[in-house]
């Protein structure tokens, strides 16, 4: 096209001074012809202006989003410029509407419509290059812009069979390949398509095309590879990101995400390199604390924590009131809580990371990690209290304003050893707590509803005055260790220090009193125990002590006969169920479905599970079951689109549920890689209750870091 117009102007400049007072008939071809290519000229002139006020009006934030064709929201200052070219356009399609520039002019008028958002007259222009100029050299780009307005009407299946036509057509341009290419991968991102937008992508890369479009194609491509936690290709893209592009924040995005790409790689000392070589360019000025925070962490993964604790220090110092800084306060906390189970001393830097920097992820993080700290600190506080309390006994009214007798010596949690992974962002608490919930296990607790951590209020404990009240603290010392144990189960993770906590409110359940003696007391006695065996069964499954499950689970048969949990037991021993009342068959179904889950048939639980929740009568099963089925397409079958179906359904419907609560971060993160989807399409997908077949693949890859069942 564009040799085709050189030719023309030539030929316009060799006739220009013997034809410019010519009234003949070839003077007058003449002025008609240059009348309308200087129309299209100017046209042409008038559409790169429009270009320029759009991209000087809006600020595209390509790094953050997974786009590659920016997306403008303010039309409103180039407006006026596409107006021209349609008004030029119109003038030369009026005038001379079989001339060889005929489709060109039509072009330019349908890409003018498409950028002022005008989308119907846009692909009215386009349909008309395809039916008229079928055979002009308009047609194959004009075909890639037809397919780019339908996917902004979001006919998404019509776009991509459009483009699938321009990119198989011999005669198509390879830039115009490439950018069909390019497009059907966002189409596929927008749908959690990741694998075949990857594809697309790298099909797009092999063809020539604008190196800007180019280097932003590299770049979404980077960050799908790090969605995907394949991290060789994603460096291998980064370096590509680098060696195409000269945009600064592209490059140094690039750069800095190579080197945390190099960490969770394994490849520390690289990762090391790159934020070092990065902190000693003046030009990443700007950028020095969270370099320096990134630099800090990968020290830390390499286990030369001193070394991260410096870096941590010198944050604080010098980047007061940053997001680094209280990052840096946060992983001092964690280290303090992690490696030596200081619980005030992580309370008091959670807190200061809170007033560092009061917005963010990081404060929420914070602020949620303050509030664990003051329950531990709490319950320790109630346990040493109690126990204390417990060996004073019975004393006369008179003396209960005596001091306390010193409590015993609370042995330390187990420290932690394994440092890289004490500062990974992981939702492995969600995970444990969903996955728990998913298999049948909300009435664990539910014999507990009474421990609470959301509702902790410190409380001074008076010593007892008979034994009635002795008995009470029994059994409110038991509930304490048990609740701390769940904090450390199901919160922190930290299996160890929960199967102590356990451990030792089964030995205050057995130990020879009189205190747990009336039947009343034995009942409420009896009825945590279930809970504590279930939790150390619990433990004991996810650790892979198989020995010690089979005794805890024996126990339960033979003295919880009537337990809520003995047919879970009475599966794992390969018994059949005990069949209730009649008016549980949804819950002998329900159990039936898992029972199938546990033995490994999939399908087959998958099909009880949504066959359950299409039945009227599982009404106050539903949580469970919406969260059974995302469970097994999250954890099983890797098909992580429809899993979010189900987890969205479940957040409508069930707001406040433990269940929604257990998937909430989950959710939010996936839901948050990539934010692109249109609102209509998130509308579409949090509507949905039942099953629907998304055209999406399986993402074998996501959540890899959270442990199976």
């Amino acid at each position: 096209m564009t040799f085709r117009l050189v030719i023309i102007g030539l030929f316009v400049g060799f006739f220009y001074g013997c034809a410019k007072n010519d009234t003949s008939f070839l003077g007058k071809a003449y002025h008609n012809f240059s009348s309308y290519f200087n129309a299209y000229y100017n046209a042409i002139q008038e559409f790169e202006s429009g270009l320029n006020a759009l991209q000087t009006s809006n600020s595209i934030d390509l790094k953050n989003q997974f786009i590659i064709f920016p997306k403008y929201q303010n039309v409103s200052s180039a407006a006026s410029h596409f107006d021209k070219v349609i008004k030029k356009t119109s003038s030369i399609l009026n005038y001379h509407p079989n001339s060889d520039l005929a489709d060109n002019a039509l072009l330019l008028m349908g890409k003018s419509y498409y950028y002022k958002q005008e989308f119907e007259p846009a692909k009215r222009k386009f349909q008309e290059i395809l039916t008229n100029y079928f055979e002009g050299d308009a047609r194959d780009e004009a075909s890639f812009w037809y397919g780019r307005t339908l996917a902004q009407q979001n006919l998404a299946s019509e776009a991509i069979e459009v483009l699938q036509s321009v990119i198989e057509s011999q005669k198509t341009e390879t830039e115009i390949k490439a950018k069909a290419y390019f497009l059907i991968a966002e189409l596929y991102i927008s749908d959690y398509q990741y694998e075949e937008a990857i594809a697309f992508i790298s099909n797009g890369l092999k063809h020539d095309s604008d190196n800007d479009l180019k280097t932003r194609a590299a770049f979404c491509l980077a960050r799908l590879y790090e969605l995907i936690k394949d991290f060789d290709s994603a460096s291998k893209a980064f370096e590509m990101v680098l060696d195409l592009g000269s945009d600064y924040d592209l490059r140094f995005i690039a750069f800095n995400n190579k080197g945390i790409i190099l960490r969770e790689n394994g490849q520390l000392a690289e990762s090391i390199e790159v934020f070092n070589e990065l902190l000693s360019d003046d030009n990443n000025l700007e950028h020095f604390p969270n370099l320096r925070y990134e630099l800090a962490t990968s020290y830390s993964k390499s286990k030369d924590l001193s070394k991260a604790i410096d870096l941590y220090f010198e944050i604080i110092r010098r980047h007061p009131n940053t997001e680094a800084s209280a990052k840096s306060y946060f992983q001092l906390g964690r280290l303090r809580q992690n490696l030596f189970g200081d619980y005030k001393a992580a309370s008091a830097l959670y807190d200061s990371a809170k007033t560092e920097y009061a917005k963010g992820e990081i404060f929420a993080r914070s602020a949620e990690s303050s509030k664990l700290m003051s329950e531990i600190l709490t319950l320790q506080e109630s346990i040493l209290q109690l126990d204390s309390l417990l060996d004073v006994g019975v004393v006369e009214k008179a003396q209960t304003s005596l001091p306390l007798k010193p409590s015993k010596t609370e042995s330390k949690a187990t420290k932690k050893t394994q440092i890289q992974n004490l500062l990974s962002e992981r939702t492995r608490k969600d995970y444990r707590k969903s996955a728990f919930l998913a298999r049948g296990g909300r009435d664990a607790f539910k014999t507990t509803a009474s421990i609470d951590p959301q509702k902790k209020t410190r409380v001074f404990y008076q010593p007892a005055t008979d034994s009635l009240k002795l008995t009470e603290y029994k059994l409110e010392l038991i509930r304490k260790i048990i609740e701390l144990g769940q904090l450390f189960h199901l919160t922190l993770l930290q299996s160890d220090s929960a199967q102590a906590n356990y451990a030792k409110a089964f030995k205050e359940i057995k130990q020879d009193d009189q205190l747990l003696s009336d039947s009343l007391s034995l009942k409420q006695a009896d009825q945590l125990e279930e809970v504590v065996l279930f939790s150390l069964a619990d433990i004991y499954r996810n650790t892979g002590q198989k020995t010690q499950l089979d005794s805890v689970y024996k126990i339960i048969l033979n003295q919880h006969p009537d337990s809520p949990y003995i047919n879970t037991v009475r599966r794992y021993f390969g018994l059949s169920p005990i069949l209730k009342s009649s008016s549980n068959a949804i819950t002998r179904r329900y159990e039936h479905a898992i029972k199938l889950l546990d033995d490994g048939n999939i399908p087959a639980s998958l099909d009880s599970l949504k066959s359950l929740l299409n039945s009227a009568n599982a009404k106050s099963l539903q949580p469970k079951l919406y969260l059974g089925i995302g469970h097994i397409y999250d954890h099983y079958l890797s098909t992580r689109d429809s899993a979010i179906v189900y987890y969205q359904s479940l957040k409508r419907l069930y707001p406040n549920s433990p269940e929604t609560k257990s998937i909430s971060k989950k959710l939010a993160v996936a839901l948050a890689q990539p934010d692109t989807l249109d609102p209509a399409k998130k509308t579409s997908l949090e509507s949905q209750t039942s099953e629907r077949s998304l055209p999406g693949k399986a993402l074998k890859k996501e959540f890899q870091d959270e442990p199976k069942q």
